[in-house]
């Protein structure tokens, strides 16, 4: 996916990402996604534009890769 970073908690390894659609995954929205390793989230900035991989598990998704755009 593409989108932009609104907010990071790490202490619950999460980023919340405005993202466009995801194609077979989701439509674009707004959402909080954990992070599969925290270490992700090292550098991220609310604001920065990232590309982002994300993996279904269950009824959760999450991020186990990102890149700057």
């Amino acid at each position: 996916g593409e989108g932009k970073v609104i907010s990071i908690d790490p202490a619950r390894a999460e980023i919340t990402i405005e993202h466009g659609d995801i194609e077979g995954v989701m439509i674009g929205m707004t959402m909080p996604f954990t992070a599969s390793d925290p270490r992700l989230l090292e550098g991220l900035a609310p604001g920065a534009a990232i590309e982002f991989d994300v993996e279904q598990r269950g009824d959760r998704h999450f991020v186990t890769a990102i890149r700057s755009r």
